[in-house]
């Protein structure tokens, strides 16, 4: 028992956190984490100035999920859509979750 002999314990860990390492699913977690990594860098530095506005084409789920978020950081958001259907759809979905935040206005195609 690694309790009453730490020694003892000490060993079957670093026996079995070795075996762990070896695993393929090791080898995959390592890749995301290195991948993640370089996916935060950014090659172009800071930037001079925040931008004020975001569009969003697509008012799909994704779409609108993602203006959503926006509307968090971003003090306007635009969502633009091929179909006032598909619009309406995207902004009754998501834009709800936000009251008070949101002035909704359609644009002429």
């Amino acid at each position: 028992n690694g309790l009453e002999n730490p020694k003892t314990g000490y060993s079957t860990e670093a026996s079995n956190f070795g075996d762990l390492a070896m695993t393929d699913e090791s080898a995959a977690l390592i890749n995301i984490f290195f991948g993640k990594q370089q996916c935060e860098k950014n090659a172009w530095g800071k930037p001079e100035r925040m931008p004020q506005n975001v569009a969003v084409l697509g008012a799909g789920l994704m779409g609108a999920g993602i203006a959503t978020v926006s509307l968090e950081k971003f003090p306007k958001v635009v969502l633009k859509d091929i179909s006032d259907t598909a619009l309406s759809s995207g902004i009754n979905a998501e834009w709800p979750l936000r009251p008070g935040i949101v002035n909704v206005s359609f644009l002429a195609k």
